[in-house]
C-alpha cells in the first residue's frame, strides 16, 4: 500500500500514530499534540477559538458551554495548510466537542479539500475500545501487528496490575475530579481504571459523558483517596487548582484529607487522553490507592501529594486546682460580656446577612450552569417563561403551580425545564429573611420558587423566547435575578394595607411614575439584587434611582437597570 500521509486533531492519536512507528508520517498535528516531544516539531494544522490561557475554570466552562450551545466552534482548523499537507487520512473523534475537533469542524474542513482522505473516527468509552482504536489505525496504516504487540504488551501490564491490587483487604472509595470550577466527576475509561486499579468511583460515570457535580454529593461520598485530574493540565496546575478545594465546607473531615491523600496528577498524561498511556494512568493509580502493595516507577512529576492544612494541637499540659470567682470577679466578668455582645450583635448580625448573600448567589450559580447545560443540549434554544395549563394547574419554566386560593397551592419544581440540570440541588429559596414578613403574601404552601428569569430572553407573554447565539453581550446581560412584587390591594384581600408575593421573572419598565407600574426586582441584600448573567458568572447590582414601589418603599422593590436586561 501507499504510504499514509496522516493529519492528526487529537493528542491521543497522535501518540498512537507514534507508538506504531508512524512519526515520519504524520504531516500535521494540533496545538494540543505535545507527546512524545517529536510531536511538537509537527506543523500545527487545529488551534483553540478561545484564549485559555487568560481565562480563569469558570470562565471557560461557561464560554465552552456557551458556544456549544449555539452552534459555535471550538477550535479553527488552517484550511490552507491542510489543503497543502494532502492528508490520506484525518485522525479526529466524535466524542467530545470540547477535546478536540469534531463533526461540525471535520464537514468544513473537508468541503476545502480537492481529494477526500479517509476519516478515523477515535471514539471510545474505556480500555477495550482504546485499544480498537489502536487496532483500526495499525490496520488502515499498514502496522496491524505492531498494534497487536502493543495490545498484547498492554494487557500483561494491566494483568500484573489485577493480580498485585487483588491482595488488597478491601477497595477504597476513590473520588476522581475531573474539572474543579465547576466540580466534574470522572467519565468514560477513567471509572473503569480505578476499577482496575483496586478503588471504587461510585460518582464516576462509567462509559458516559462527566457531568457537573455538587460539594455536597462529593462529601456524601466522603472518599478515601482524591485524585485531582483537570482535564488537560498537568500536574503543576492541576496542584494549584487543588487548593481551591482548602476553601470548601467540610474539606477537613474527609478521610482523605485527614489521612493525607488527596493528590494532583498529570491528566494530559495518564487520564485525560485516551491512547497508550491510560495503562499507565492505571499503575499510577494502582499505586495512589495501594501504595503498600504497587509502586510506581514511571515519571517523577506524575502526581504530587496536596498537604492538607491542620492546625496542631496543643500540648497537654497538668492542670492546677481551680479558685472559684468572688463575688465582685463575677460581676465584673457579667458587665464586661454584656458590653462585647452589645459590641458583637450587629457585627455578627451582618455576618448572617453576608452568609444569606451566599447562599443566594450558589442558588443563582446554579441556575446559570443549569441554563448552559439546556442551551447545550437543545441548540441554544431558550426556555419558555410559561409552557400552558394542566392538570388543575399550570406550568412554568421553574415547575408546576396548582390553581386555587393564595397560600394554598400546591407546586411541583419537578416540572420545570431546568429541574433535571440541578443535579438534585434545592436553588429554590433565598435564604433571605423577607419571606418572615407580615407583608408577605405566599402564593403556594411554602415560598415556592425567590428567582425571576429575564422576560425579554425567556418568552414572558409578549416576548418570544430569544436564542442564547442572539445574546450580543453575554457577560453584561442578566438571566435571573433576586425578584419580588407588590400585590395591588384588590388583588391581596387581606385589607391590611399592601403585600409582595415572590414573582417569577424581571421585565424591563421605565415610566416609574405610571401607578399601574409593578416593578418586580429584589434588592433584598443590603439594597442589592443577586443576579446571573447569561455567561454564567454571578454579581450584585444595584436599583435604578426613583424605581423604587412607592407600595412598600422599605422592601426595596425595584427596577434592575435597562442595559443589563436588554440582549
Amino acid at each position: 500500500m501507499n504510504e499514509p500521509r496522516l493529519i492528526s486533531f487529537l493528542p491521543a492519536a497522535t501518540e498512537m500514530a507514534f507508538a506504531l512507528g508512524l512519526g515520519d508520517r504524520l504531516m500535521g498535528v494540533s496545538h494540543e499534540c505535545d507527546f512524545p516531544p517529536a510531536a511538537k516539531t509537527k506543523p500545527v494544522v487545529v488551534k483553540a477559538a478561545l484564549p485559555l490561557a487568560r481565562m480563569t475554570l469558570r470562565e471557560i466552562d461557561a464560554t465552552v458551554a456557551q458556544r456549544i450551545g449555539s452552534g459555535q466552534s471550538l477550535y479553527e482548523v488552517d484550511e490552507r495548510l491542510l489543503a497543502e499537507l494532502a492528508p490520506t487520512h484525518i485522525l479526529t473523534q466524535e466524542l467530545c466537542h470540547v477535546c478536540a475537533p469534531s463533526g461540525n469542524e471535520i464537514t468544513r474542513a473537508l468541503a476545502a479539500l480537492p481529494v477526500k482522505p479517509e476519516i478515523l473516527w477515535f471514539t471510545p468509552h474505556g480500555i477495550e475500545e482504546i485499544f480498537g482504536n489502536l487496532r483500526e489505525l495499525g490496520f488502515a496504516t499498514g502496522r496491524l501487528a505492531k498494534a497487536e504487540e502493543i495490545i498484547a504488551g498492554a494487557r500483561a501490564r494491566l494483568k500484573k496490575v489485577a493480580e498485585r491490587v487483588a491482595q488488597a483487604p478491601h477497595r477504597l472509595r476513590v473520588f476522581c475530579l475531573e474539572w474543579i470550577d465547576p466540580y466534574y466527576c470522572c467519565g468514560h475509561w477513567v471509572p473503569e481504571m480505578v476499577e482496575m486499579a483496586g478503588g471504587e468511583d461510585g460518582l464516576g460515570r462509567k462509559g458516559k459523558d462527566s457531568v457537573r457535580i455538587s460539594w455536597r454529593d462529593i462529601a456524601a461520598w466522603s472518599p478515601e483517596v482524591l485524585i485531582v485530574s483537570p482535564c488537560g493540565f498537568g500536574t503543576e496546575k492541576a496542584v494549584a487548582q487543588a487548593r481551591q478545594l482548602l476553601r470548601q465546607p467540610g474539606w477537613s473531615d474527609l478521610p482523605a484529607v485527614c489521612d493525607g491523600r488527596v493528590f494532583a496528577v498529570n491528566a494530559n498524561a495518564y487520564f485525560a487522553r485516551p491512547g497508550p498511556r491510560v495503562v499507565e494512568g492505571v499503575e499510577l493509580l494502582a499505586h495512589l490507592i495501594h501504595p503498600e502493595i504497587f509502586d510506581w516507577e514511571g515519571s517523577a512529576d506524575a502526581f504530587q501529594k496536596i498537604a492538607a492544612s491542620k492546625k496542631g494541637r496543643p500540648a497537654t499540659r497538668r492542670k492546677e486546682p481551680a479558685r472559684a470567682f468572688t463575688l465582685i470577679e463575677l460581676l465584673i466578668v457579667i458587665a464586661i460580656i454584656g458590653i462585647l455582645l452589645a459590641m458583637l450583635l450587629p457585627v455578627l448580625s451582618r455576618g448572617r446577612l453576608s452568609a444569606q448573600s451566599a447562599v443566594c448567589q450558589g442558588n443563582l450559580r446554579e441556575l446559570g450552569l443549569a441554563t448552559q447545560m439546556y442551551w447545550n443540549d437543545n441548540g441554544g434554544k431558550s426556555f419558555t417563561y410559561l409552557v400552558g395549563a394542566t392538570n388543575n394547574g399550570a406550568v412554568y419554566w421553574f415547575g408546576w403551580i396548582q390553581n386555587g386560593q393564595e397560600g394554598q397551592r400546591t407546586f411541583d419544581l419537578s416540572m420545570g425545564a431546568l429541574f433535571p440540570y440541578y443535579n438534585g440541588n434545592d436553588v429554590r429559596l433565598c435564604p433571605s429573611p423577607v419571606w418572615n414578613l407580615p407583608q408577605f403574601q405566599p402564593k403556594g404552601t411554602n415560598v415556592i420558587f425567590s428567582y425571576g428569569c429575564n422576560a425579554l430572553i425567556f418568552g414572558v407573554p409578549g416576548h418570544e423566547p430569544l436564542n442564547a447565539a442572539k445574546i450580543g453581550h453575554p457577560a453584561d446581560t442578566v438571566i435571573f435575578a433576586d425578584a419580588a412584587q407588590a400585590v395591588p390591594l384588590f388583588q391581596n384581600g387581606s385589607g391590611g394595607g399592601p403585600k409582595f408575593q415572590e414573582w417569577y421573572y424581571v421585565d424591563l419598565e421605565t415610566n416609574y411614575a405610571n401607578p399601574n407600574n409593578f416593578p418586580n426586582a429584589h434588592f433584598r441584600h443590603g439594597k442589592k439584587a443577586n443576579v446571573t448573567f447569561a455567561d454564567g458568572h454571578v454579581d450584585m447590582e444595584g436599583f435604578v434611582p426613583g424605581s423604587l414601589d412607592p407600595r412598600l418603599p422599605r422592601l426595596l422593590i425595584g427596577q434592575l437597570p435597562p442595559q443589563l436586561l436588554t440582549p
